[in-house]
């Protein structure tokens, strides 16, 4: 009788609890841990940011480019480094910031943005790969997963419990196929062990692609496992209601409930640098409207479509109005703002004419459809 037969013999498949051996003898032999969930030691989870970044895990931050993804994470750096309030009253624990990003970025777009929002910069450590540096064995910078070695680093030397890459396929080895399931794994999982031993909170930033039809969990560029190695991911997106106006939405939260999104606004400085002015959470109707905008099918955007174009067809119209008429015709705000950038109509301030002054009214104008 083979062992399989003898552990029912034994009641082992009728209810009976059989004991383990010690945990360490599986791990010897067979390279897991395998035991008991009653000895299995419960642990809390810690936040950077309760129910949005978690510490011991990764998060993304995704959204269209030229979003606004980069200067919210200015905002978000000037909170940690000061030890201020998140928007929704939550302390950040005070702490050094590890940045990786590229030079043309830190030095016209990041540190003048840093600035803006007022971040502590003696605890914002910036991390610059020079490609040009090579021995032997080709360029002394190495791309996840190999360039863990210098994460665990830098880590080490700041005592940061934030490190942030803008964007991340830029920090992937270049022989990675970021499509293929295993290779992103492989190179995500050392960064994933990394969180975990240190308590680090993780933000990677990955750009969305074009299918609007989509969720946007399903529309983060490459593998599927992009939206599976992450414990939260969040994104950016526009807000209907204002030209100038975001949303931050939570996407995926593995250790807590969804959190409803935050309204955000893009001002400029008279120095012409973008900051983040933050403003109210937004009502969970409308947080559930959102949601739903992520299930937009091919009909209904091409319906939108269809409306605008009859909307815009003497060239341009009020928004309000266009707007007006769209939610008449039961079409959501968040698809007519897709089929908007489908159909590359533009948006510009209504001049009048008359008082040679600005009258706080949008006008939408037709443009060229996207390919």
């Amino acid at each position: 009788m083979d062992n399989l037969h003898k552990d029912f013999e034994q009641g082992f498949g009728k209810g009976k609890v059989v004991e383990l051996r010690d945990s360490d003898a599986y791990l010897a032999k067979h390279g897991v841990r395998f035991g008991r969930a009653r000895k299995t030691k419960t642990q809390r989870v810690a936040w950077l940011w309760p129910n949005w970044i978690p510490l011991g895990g990764l998060t993304f931050l995704c959204g269209d480019s030229g979003i606004g993804k980069s200067v919210l994470l200015s905002a978000l750096i000037a909170i940690v480094t000061r030890g201020r309030k998140f928007p929704d009253g939550a302390k950040a624990p005070r702490s050094q910031v590890v940045y990786y990003g590229i030079e043309d970025s830190i030095r016209a777009a990041l540190v003048p943005r840093l600035k803006a929002a007022s971040a502590d910069l003696d605890r914002v450590s910036i991390v610059e790969p020079d490609f040009s540096r090579t021995d032997t064995h080709g360029p002394l910078f190495k791309g996840l997963p190999e360039g863990i070695a210098h994460v665990a680093e830098f880590v080490r030397d700041t005592g940061a419990r934030l490190v942030i890459f803008d964007p991340l396929a830029d920090f992937v080895a270049g022989n990675t196929d970021l499509n293929d399931e295993a290779a992103v794994r492989h190179a995500l999982a050392p960064l994933m062990r990394l969180a975990e031993e240190k308590e680090l909170a993780i933000l990677c930033v990955r750009h969305l692609n074009k299918r609007s039809e989509a969720k946007a969990l399903y529309r983060i560029l490459g593998s599927s496992a992009f939206a599976q190695a992450p414990r939260a991911i969040f994104a950016v997106e526009q807000d209907p209601e204002r030209e100038d106006g975001r949303l931050l939405l939570c996407l995926k939260s593995s250790y807590a409930k969804k959190p409803a999104p935050w309204r955000f606004g893009l001002t400029a400085g008279r120095n012409g640098v973008v900051r983040v002015e933050w403003g109210e959470r937004v009502e969970k109707e409308a947080a559930e409207a959102m949601a739903e905008a992520g299930e937009i099918t091919p009909g209904k955007l091409e319906e939108a479509c269809e409306y605008l174009g009859k909307a815009l067809s003497h060239g341009k119209a009020n928004a309000s109005i266009v707007l007006r008429g769209a939610r008449d015709h039961g079409i959501s705000d968040m698809t007519l703002r897709r089929a908007r950038k489908k159909l590359g109509v533009k948006a510009e301030p209504y001049w009048d004419e008359t008082s040679k002054k600005l009258k706080g009214q949008w006008i939408w104008i037709a443009g060229k459809e996207e390919p």
